[in-house]
């Protein structure tokens, strides 16, 4: 699977990502209580954001639902192997 992370005008996607990566990682860190758990969950909503959207429609309200969904669903795989 190939990435699109680049603008229509040759702007990267991943600059735009990391001017908000610190508010996505404050709201991982704010879900998990844990800061090695927070770190991942931002990775992870990162790479998800970038597996199914172009860069270009990228947001940080649209990377903040992309973590909140994926730490539900940690919660209930965790919840499941109980």
């Amino acid at each position: 699977m190939e990435l699109n992370t680049s603008h229509s005008d040759g702007k990267c996607g991943l600059e735009e990502v990391e001017k908000d990566y610190d508010k996505l990682l404050r709201y991982c860190l704010f879900l998990t209580r844990d800061e090695w758990d927070g770190k991942d969950l931002a990775q992870e909503s990162v790479a998800r954001a970038f597996e199914h959207y172009d860069a270009d429609e990228i947001r940080p309200a649209l990377l903040k639902k992309i973590a909140y969904h994926v730490w539900v669903d940690q919660k209930r795989m965790e919840k499941k192997n109980m």
